[in-house]
């Protein structure tokens, strides 16, 4: 079941002046904002949003390209769900482009509202809350780069992390 307080805790950290850094943010779930610093990244944001440490008590670092293998495979600390749903995830892990060649990042966010068929025969919409390095903070934009993505996954944390 997926909480309306996530969303509610997603758009609070709106609007605080908070910036991207990789590797940054979603250590203190139990902290009013994402990070302590004012830097934060997406996988960071994420946990944070969810209730989670990022890095959980194994000592594994949760990025998206860990969120993605987990939710597509063992779905041992996220299930993966057959179709988005407000205050799920949405992720796609690193990949190579293939235009250039060049590794790029995944990239995970919180679904904030999903339309399948637009009237007119118009692709999906897709409006989610990230942080990213453009536009440089927390805000809550179109997410249609997610549905070009082939792997993209939408899924929940579990309820028990064993």
């Amino acid at each position: 079941m997926i909480s309306p307080a996530s969303l509610a805790r997603a758009r609070a950290a709106i609007g605080h002046g908070i910036t991207y850094r990789m590797g940054a943010g979603g250590l203190h779930p139990d902290d009013p904002l994402p990070t302590r610093t004012g830097r934060c990244d997406c996988s960071g944001f994420v946990a944070w949003v969810c209730g989670r440490s990022r890095k959980d008590s194994i000592g594994l670092w949760w990025d998206t390209t860990r969120i993605h293998r987990d939710a597509s495979g063992p779905q041992r600390r996220w299930r993966r769900l057959a179709a988005p749903e407000p205050g799920c995830v949405v992720v796609y892990p690193d990949h190579r482009d293939l235009a250039t060649g060049k590794r790029r990042s995944g990239h995970c966010a919180i679904v904030v509202a999903y339309t399948a068929a637009v009237v007119g025969g118009a692709t999906a919409a897709l409006t989610v809350i990230d942080c990213a390095s453009t536009p440089n903070r927390i805000t809550e934009r179109d997410g249609g780069v997610f549905l070009r993505h082939a792997d993209v996954v939408f899924c929940v944390p579990v309820e028990v992390v064993t």
